[in-house]
Parts: C-alpha cells; sequence; structure tokens
C-alpha cells in the first residue's frame, strides 16, 4: 500500500489557496474569470492527491499591526458558478454598483482598506460562499497566491503569515500592468507594483506559465532569479471540472462556414489588431477567402476602440 495514504489527513502537509478576490466573482454573476478557473482546476487537482491536504482560504483582519490576522477555510460545496445565461440578482447587482461607488470616492489608504474589507465580507453572504474557522488557528504549511494577488490588502496579509513562518508561492501570469501601464487604469498599475514588489522577496518560489514571463520577472528581480521557475499546463488542465458540475450551456451560436477562432478577454493588452490583421492576411488565400473570424471573451478595460474595429470588419 502507499504509506501516505495509511497517514491521518491532518498529518499531512497543509495548503492554503488563498482566493481574496471572490468579491470580483460574486458581481460577476458568479461567472469565474479566466484566473478563477485556473485557481478552481488547482483546487480539483490538489483535492486528488493524497500527499497533500489542501483547502480554499480567504483572509481577513491584519488591517493594523495589532489586528489579528485569520485565514477562513471556504466550504467547497459552496463555490460553484452559476448556469451560462443566468442572470444575475438585484444583490449581486447592487453590490457591483457599491463596488464601483467606493472605487470613485476618495478616501484616505486606511480607511478605503477598512472599506474593502467590510465589501469582501459582504460579498461572501451576497454569492452564498460559506466559510469556517480551521481548528485551533491552523495556519497552513504552504501559502499559494495563484493570482489577484494585489486585491484588498492580499499582499500585506502574505508577507505576515510569511514573519509567522508559512511558506508562501505565487503565481506571476504576466507584467503588463508594469510594462504597460497606458493599457490599465492607473489604480492597478499601482497596486499591482507595490504588492508584486511585497511578495516576491518573500516567495520560495514564483511560478509563471511561459518561459518569457519568467525571464521579465527575473529581469525585474535579479536576487531571486533562482526562484522562478516555468509550469505549463498540460491539456489535461482543460478536462471537465467541478465549474462544469450543475451548469448548463448554451448552444453554440451558428458560424456559416469556417473559421479562426480567438479566445481571450477583449482589451488591447491582448492584441487584437494583430488579430484582425492576421485574419485579413489569412483571407487572400483562396482555401480561406470564405473563413470568418470569431472572437470569444469577456469585455476588458479600454475596449471601445477596438470592439468598434471589431465591429466596421462585422
Amino acid at each position: 500500500m502507499n504509506p501516505v495514504k495509511q497517514k491521518g489527513r491532518q498529518d499531512l502537509p497543509s495548503v492554503a489557496i488563498l482566493v481574496d478576490d471572490l468579491a470580483m466573482w460574486v458581481v460577476s454573476g458568479l461567472q469565474p474569470t479566466g484566473i478563477q478557473r485556473v485557481v478552481l482546476a488547482l483546487l480539483e487537482t490538489a483535492y486528488e492527491r493524497p500527499d497533500i491536504r489542501c483547502w480554499l482560504a480567504v483572509s481577513f483582519g491584519g488591517l493594523t499591526h495589532d489586528d489579528r490576522l485569520r485565514l477562513l477555510e471556504v466550504r467547497r460545496e459552496s463555490v460553484r458558478g452559476q448556469a451560462q445565461g443566468q442572470q444575475r440578482t438585484g444583490r449581486q447587482r447592487l453590490l457591483g454598483l457599491s463596488g464601483r461607488i467606493l472605487r470613485r470616492v476618495p478616501m484616505p489608504p486606511r480607511v478605503r482598506l477598512f472599506a474593502r474589507h467590510t465589501y469582501a465580507r459582504l460579498a461572501l453572504s451576497v454569492g452564498g460562499i460559506r466559510t469556517e474557522r480551521r481548528p485551533g488557528g491552523d495556519l497552513p504549511d504552504l501559502l499559494l497566491l495563484p493570482g489577484v494577488f494585489w486585491s484588498g490588502g492580499a499582499a500585506s496579509r502574505a508577507v505576515r503569515l510569511a514573519t509567522q513562518g508559512v511558506r508562501t508561492r505565487m503565481i506571476v501570469y504576466d507584467l503588463f500592468p508594469i510594462q504597460f501601464p497606458d493599457w490599465v487604469v492607473p489604480e492597478f498599475t499601482r497596486e499591482f507594483t507595490e504588492a508584486l514588489d511585497a511578495i516576491v522577496p518573500i516567495a520560495d518560489r514564483i511560478v509563471t506559465l511561459s518561459a518569457q514571463v519568467a525571464d521579465l520577472v527575473a529581469g525585474r528581480y535579479p536576487e531571486v532569479s533562482s526562484r522562478v521557475s516555468v509550469g505549463v499546463p498540460t491539456l489535461k488542465a482543460h478536462a471537465p471540472s467541478i465549474l462544469a458540475q450543475g451548469t448548463e450551456t448554451e448552444p453554440p451560436a451558428p458560424v456559416l462556414g469556417p473559421f479562426l477562432f480567438a479566445l481571450s478577454t477583449v482589451e488591447p493588452r491582448k492584441n487584437h489588431r494583430v488579430i484582425l490583421d492576421a485574419w485579413r492576411l489569412a483571407r487572400r488565400d483562396p482555401r480561406l477567402s470564405e473563413a470568418w473570424l470569431v472572437i470569444a471573451g469577456r469585455h476588458g478595460w479600454k475596449t471601445d476602440d477596438i470592439e468598434a474595429e471589431i465591429a466596421r470588419d462585422a
């Protein structure tokens, strides 16, 4: 028998996946974003491993030096996406409106942090996402930051946990907010940069999904270049997952004839202008003269110009 399986679950290394961006999920109508889908797939894989004890975590408190930091476990069964096409509830729409108002109201940094803290708690209630305290304030052996590490003070909490001996690991998808600050809102560039600068020095490993991003991270933080590694998902990562449970999908819209397919959030950093140019060039080939271009993705930041160009090409 596998000796690991003979252990009690409590004896296994504890891994907490920190998801302090659940408010964003609730506001979207429980339709997870790209990063959130990665997180849920990671969680599903981790639950199946016999050598670790994995749990989804949110953090609260730690807003001041004397404020106690708490990690709460998110109940696995409460993290489910709504059916495709299902309308947001009135409470979800009101929550989204409140968040937009809060972002626009000027307030001191400390007050904004408390406001975000309260907003995050309210979002969990609105989304029906249930949490529970870990036994005896159980801290994990490893804290994984799988994305949105700049959200709601997550960086300062991660640093605080690191000072208590919790190993920290993070995933970095890209450095676009730093490379191209004009492609995102100014506040995001500042928060992203400050959080990255705080977490990278304490992380025992920084995982990227491409060699290009790994080189960028190592170039910006040469002192930790040995801790940067590339993890490329396999096709297995795209197998049906917990996202599909209890979720009905709409039949695909008909496309008459062959088509080229582009899947990504529609925003400048995804470079849809190059995709449009490539499609126009491809149609010069007689074999693709009737090919459509199908673009599937959410509306992102600063999309008006590129979406107008897409519309002109019909």
